[in-house]
């Protein structure tokens, strides 16, 4: 069953981007899962690649603080735009902020909360922020994560 619904999101994903003219690239990175040093790679771009564009553009310099300012400009001026808070907390990811990874991807999906790309990034990045320390807090309860 699982293998048939990715099929299918897939396919819808391909036909958006066909017919829509939404145009993806990936941006390739390192994450440490269980321990271990895994490359992952992400789409990066959507509806509007006149943010998304410029912003890959530095990446492929090496310049991912000047991607991050395109995108942050994105949002402050299309900041109903679901996707440019996702490219924004993907380029926020690169860098290992996930702190700020997390704002961005939440914002997306409070936006667009029926979009499965952001629900499954959302997970993705509250997997890997920092953990809390395991002391109790001074109620004796244990010290809620950071956020």
């Amino acid at each position: 069953m699982a293998s048939w619904s990715i099929r299918v999101g897939a396919l819808i994903f391909a036909v958006a981007v066909a017919c829509c003219g939404w145009s993806f690239k990936s941006i390739v990175f390192d994450v440490q899962e269980n321990g271990k040093k895994v490359s992952v790679e992400k789409p990066f771009g959507g509806v509007d690649p006149s943010a998304a564009d410029p912003a890959f553009e530095a990446v492929q310099r090496g310049d991912f603080d000047g991607a991050i300012r395109i995108m942050q400009k994105a949002t402050r001026r299309y900041p109903r735009s679901g996707w440019h808070h996702y490219n924004l907390a993907i380029l926020y990811e690169v860098k290992g902020d996930w702190t700020a990874a997390h704002e961005s991807i939440d914002k997306a999906h409070k936006i667009e909360p029926g979009v499965q790309r952001f629900k499954d990034e959302l997970a993705f990045v509250e997997r890997h922020m920092p953990r809390a320390s395991a002391e109790p807090s001074a109620s004796g309860a244990p010290a809620a994560p950071k956020r």
